[in-house]
């Protein structure tokens, strides 16, 4: 068993699929304005239309939470 960001996994393979995700996540957070709703709505489009993520690391940076 393999864990990344407290998420397991069954295979290597899978565990580093979810590692370059959390790049992935580190990358955007870095090129966005983070406090701009239009920005992070812009991305989360993005995200979502282009199947961007494959594993469930994705799940906390492009949920929408409810205010």
């Amino acid at each position: 068993m393999y864990k990344v960001r407290g998420y397991a996994f069954e295979s290597l393979e899978q565990a580093q699929i979810a590692q370059k995700e959390v790049e992935k996540i580190r990358y955007i957070r870095s090129k966005t304005k983070m406090d701009d709703p239009d920005a992070v709505l812009q991305i989360y489009r993005k995200l979502i239309l282009q199947d961007v993520f494959e594993t469930p690391v994705e799940i906390g940076f492009t949920e929408i939470k409810k205010m």
